[in-house]
């Protein structure tokens, strides 16, 4: 036999192996997320925390600090795991999926969980509509995250949706994008200099981040009456200064979304993203006057030295140590306030808006 397939056939037999073992221990620990968000209608105040590249393999000890915190809810914003799909192997993502059940099991977490991917639990590093695994990488995440039967998602392509969160006199709506599976290829850089390093922003205006149907979808959730919004995208949309993934390599579809804004009079979104490896916080104006502010949290566990960016709408510095973000509504007074928070909890930096204000 071929020593690179007999190879191949006993790294597979281990790790088919390697995930029967978890899936025995998962089985001991079940892990069942309890989405219930009844008490909400109670309050007057939501705190709501993020995060997202968070590596299974590596312990997590920012648990700790998030817990503490007391989120009325906790969103994973993308790279969940690290599950990348080689030689068209799947065994590696299900066994990946596995190794994080077993660690968010052993955190002992009280608050539900929501969830989309970016492209490293897509299957793909950067990957796009072109993943030939993207059906099967799908429906291992909606199998994970214990998307119910009936849901959307189940019908349908792509991982997003919304959700309404009422609380005592004020609806928050919470709008979750999908940046892979419908997304274009990336215009990639002709040079290696700083806001270059990978990818430049298009001239093709057919590019798309979302595809037809969820901008469709997108529009009508913009439409629908709500008094705080949050717009989850796995990649940045604020920020612009560097070269890596992000809605700045497509301006169109980056304007476009700014525009609904403005047809629909849409003041204060707070948008959350992850993917960079470091955390930041940003702020910026549509052409119509109205603001938009967005926390960068990332990562959780994945924390490594890097160099600062140019940053021309952030607020202060960026944090490349692992870290969270954390949004808390006050719908008595109005405020709406943005933290981004180390692995023990302690304040990096903070911006406090009042609505419409």
């Amino acid at each position: 036999m071929n020593t690179f397939f007999l190879l191949s056939a006993i790294l597979a037999l281990t790790s088919c192996q390697l995930g029967q073992d978890n899936n025995e221990q998962a089985t001991s620990q079940p892990l069942v997320f309890d989405r219930s968000y009844a008490h909400l209608k109670d309050q007057t105040h939501l705190q709501l925390a993020f995060g997202s590249c968070l590596n299974q393999e590596e312990d997590a000890p920012i648990f700790a600090a998030i817990k503490r915190a007391q989120p009325d809810l906790f969103l994973m914003v993308g790279d969940n795991t690290y599950a990348d799909i080689y030689r068209d192997d799947v065994t590696r993502m299900r066994v990946a999926y596995t190794e994080l059940g077993s660690l968010l099991a052993s955190q002992g977490l009280s608050f539900p969980i929501e969830a989309v991917w970016d492209d490293h639990d897509y299957g793909t590093n950067d990957g796009g509509r072109d993943w030939k695994h993207k059906e099967i990488a799908e429906q291992l995440f909606l199998d994970f995250w214990q998307v119910p039967p009936g849901d959307e998602r189940h019908q349908r392509p792509g991982i997003y949706f919304q959700q309404q969160l009422s609380l005592d006199g004020a609806l928050v709506q919470i709008i979750y994008l999908d940046t892979r599976y419908f997304r274009s290829d990336l215009k990639e850089t002709d040079s290696r200099e700083p806001g270059k390093e990978r990818y430049v922003p298009t001239d093709d205006r057919d590019a798309t981040m979302l595809g037809s149907e969820q901008w469709t979808w997108l529009e009508a959730q913009l439409a629908t009456p709500a008094d705080y919004r949050i717009l989850v995208s796995s990649v940045q949309f604020i920020a612009v200064g560097h070269g890596w993934e992000g809605w700045k390599n497509m301006p169109s579809e980056r304007q476009r979304l700014l525009d609904l804004l403005d047809e629909y009079a849409i003041e204060d979104l707070v948008v959350l993203s992850g993917d960079r490896h470091r955390g930041a916080l940003y702020s910026a104006e549509t052409n119509g006057g109205r603001r938009l502010l967005e926390v960068t949290s990332s990562p959780l566990n994945r924390g490594v030295l890097r160099e600062e960016e140019d940053g021309p709408f952030r607020i202060g510095s960026t944090f490349t140590q692992n870290n969270f973000g954390v949004i808390s509504i006050d719908t008595q007074t109005g405020h709406i306030t943005l933290s981004l928070n180390d692995i023990d909890g302690l304040l990096l930096n903070q911006e406090i808006v009042r609505r419409g204000d």
